[in-house]
């Protein structure tokens, strides 16, 4: 799923180490992901988020975070 709405575009010249660390830190995919899992879990749902290796790959390198397990995000 993509929504187009909660992302913002890469500016144009914006080189790619300034352009990871942004999404590392506003991380989209991590936010949506996570929300919707918890909503679809509250209505019986069994929808399970993983984050991509691509935002895995960024979060790694510019927010360093171990946190996560195989690349998949564990809420509560």
């Amino acid at each position: 799923m993509i929504d187009f709405a909660q992302c913002v575009f890469r500016k144009e010249g914006q080189d790619d180490n300034d352009w990871g660390y942004w999404k590392a830190w506003q991380d989209e995919e991590g936010a949506m992901g996570v929300v919707m899992e918890g909503k679809l879990r509250k209505l019986g749902g069994c929808y399970h988020y993983e984050r991509s290796a691509e935002s895995w790959r960024l979060n790694k390198r510019f927010m360093g975070e171990d946190s996560y397990e195989n690349g998949s995000q564990k809420i509560g």
